[in-house]
Protein backbone atom coordinates (compact mmCIF):
# COMPACT_ATOMS: atom_id res chain seq x y z
CA UNK A 1 0.00 0.00 0.00
CA UNK A 2 3.21 2.34 1.00
CA UNK A 3 4.88 1.53 -2.39
CA UNK A 4 1.85 2.13 -4.18
CA UNK A 5 0.66 5.43 -2.66
CA UNK A 6 4.61 7.06 -3.29
CA UNK A 7 4.55 5.74 -6.96
CA UNK A 8 0.95 7.51 -7.39
CA UNK A 9 2.15 10.20 -5.63
CA UNK A 10 5.84 11.27 -7.60
CA UNK A 11 3.56 10.31 -10.87
CA UNK A 12 1.23 13.39 -9.71
CA UNK A 13 4.47 15.62 -8.55
CA UNK A 14 5.88 14.83 -12.20
CA UNK A 15 2.53 15.24 -13.93
CA UNK A 16 1.78 18.86 -12.10
CA UNK A 17 5.52 19.91 -12.68
CA UNK A 18 5.81 19.52 -16.56
CA UNK A 19 2.15 21.52 -16.91
CA UNK A 20 3.51 24.17 -14.65
CA UNK A 21 7.16 24.23 -16.51
CA UNK A 22 4.67 24.40 -19.81
CA UNK A 23 3.05 27.51 -19.22
CA UNK A 24 6.11 29.36 -18.25
CA UNK A 25 7.48 31.77 -20.39
CA UNK A 26 10.23 34.85 -20.50
CA UNK A 27 8.43 38.26 -21.02
CA UNK A 28 8.86 41.99 -20.69
CA UNK A 29 6.75 45.20 -19.16
CA UNK A 30 5.46 46.54 -21.99
CA UNK A 31 3.91 50.09 -20.80
CA UNK A 32 3.45 53.78 -22.82
CA UNK A 33 4.42 55.39 -20.14
CA UNK A 34 4.93 55.20 -15.39
CA UNK A 35 5.60 51.86 -13.78
CA UNK A 36 3.77 48.56 -13.44
CA UNK A 37 3.06 47.51 -9.65
CA UNK A 38 3.58 43.96 -8.80
CA UNK A 39 1.14 42.79 -6.19
CA UNK A 40 0.71 40.38 -3.23
CA UNK A 41 -2.38 38.69 -4.53
CA UNK A 42 -4.22 38.83 -8.08
CA UNK A 43 -5.97 42.17 -7.16
CA UNK A 44 -5.91 45.73 -7.89
CA UNK A 45 -6.37 45.69 -3.74
CA UNK A 46 -3.34 43.73 -3.26
CA UNK A 47 -0.29 44.88 -1.66
CA UNK A 48 2.16 46.45 -4.03
CA UNK A 49 5.05 44.49 -3.47
CA UNK A 50 7.25 46.25 -6.22
CA UNK A 51 7.36 48.56 -9.39
CA UNK A 52 8.41 47.97 -12.65
CA UNK A 53 9.55 49.95 -15.90
CA UNK A 54 9.04 49.56 -19.28
CA UNK A 55 11.03 47.08 -20.56
CA UNK A 56 12.14 45.21 -17.42
CA UNK A 57 12.48 41.15 -18.31
CA UNK A 58 10.31 39.01 -15.97
CA UNK A 59 9.45 35.25 -16.02
CA UNK A 60 5.97 34.45 -16.22
CA UNK A 61 5.13 31.25 -14.04
CA UNK A 62 1.49 31.18 -13.50
CA UNK A 63 -2.11 32.99 -15.06
CA UNK A 64 -5.31 33.39 -13.26
CA UNK A 65 -8.60 35.35 -14.45
CA UNK A 66 -10.60 36.84 -11.72
CA UNK A 67 -13.51 39.28 -11.45
CA UNK A 68 -13.62 42.35 -8.80
CA UNK A 69 -15.66 45.31 -8.20
CA UNK A 70 -13.75 48.27 -9.75
CA UNK A 71 -15.16 51.57 -9.82
CA UNK A 72 -19.02 50.26 -8.94
CA UNK A 73 -18.83 48.19 -11.69
CA UNK A 74 -17.62 44.11 -11.51
CA UNK A 75 -14.26 43.65 -14.00
CA UNK A 76 -13.01 40.52 -15.24
CA UNK A 77 -8.53 40.93 -15.40
CA UNK A 78 -5.93 38.33 -16.46
CA UNK A 79 -3.11 38.09 -13.95
CA UNK A 80 0.65 36.19 -14.45
CA UNK A 81 2.50 35.30 -11.09
CA UNK A 82 5.98 36.27 -12.30
CA UNK A 83 9.08 36.09 -11.12
CA UNK A 84 10.77 39.74 -11.64
CA UNK A 85 14.18 39.86 -10.65
CA UNK A 86 17.23 37.58 -9.58
CA UNK A 87 16.20 36.86 -6.32
CA UNK A 88 13.66 34.88 -7.37
CA UNK A 89 11.47 37.40 -5.80
CA UNK A 90 7.91 36.73 -7.35
CA UNK A 91 4.25 38.95 -7.64
CA UNK A 92 1.43 39.40 -9.69
CA UNK A 93 0.63 41.73 -12.70
CA UNK A 94 -1.72 42.62 -14.56
CA UNK A 95 -1.39 40.37 -17.81
CA UNK A 96 -2.56 43.73 -20.47
CA UNK A 97 1.47 44.80 -19.70
CA UNK A 98 3.39 42.08 -20.14
CA UNK A 99 4.47 41.00 -23.46
CA UNK A 100 5.82 37.29 -24.34
CA UNK A 101 9.37 37.10 -25.93
CA UNK A 102 9.22 36.24 -29.93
Amino acid sequence: MTKKFLRVFLVCVLVVSAVSSAFAFEAYVNLKDGYLNVRSRPSINGKVVAKLDDGDYVEVIEEKTTREKEKGRMKSRTWYLIEYDDDGHRGWAAADYIREYE
